[in-house]
């Protein structure tokens, strides 16, 4: 950043900054927020003793930052969850147990 002209708004040269940070929040960090707020209203609204069938969705985990639901597969209430929330999993890891 150099000298202000003379006449000139001092003010005038924080604009491109304020325009970075406007677009970084608007683009990056607004859309993150209301992902993380979707799963969080998710995850509080299954629990345990709901019915569920088998397309229901009934967690989201996150891969390389890729959220990708998981289907329960099977009809039937669930019994009991078998993983805490933000918990690694692995492939094949046991998540509830549904009767």
């Amino acid at each position: 950043m150099g000298s202000v002209p003379e006449g000139g708004n001092p003010w005038l040269q924080f604009v491109p900054f304020v325009l970075v940070l406007a677009i970084f929040y608007f683009i990056i960090l607004l859309p993150m927020r209301r992902k993380q707020q979707k799963v969080q209203t998710f995850l509080e609204s299954l629990k345990v003793g709901d019915r569920v069938s088998e397309n229901t969705i009934v967690c989201i985990v996150e891969a390389m930052k890729v959220m990708n639901e998981v289907k329960a597969g099977v009809s039937g209430t669930i019994a009991e969850v078998l993983v805490d929330t933000g918990q690694p999993v692995e492939f094949g890891t046991k998540l509830f147990r549904i009767v």
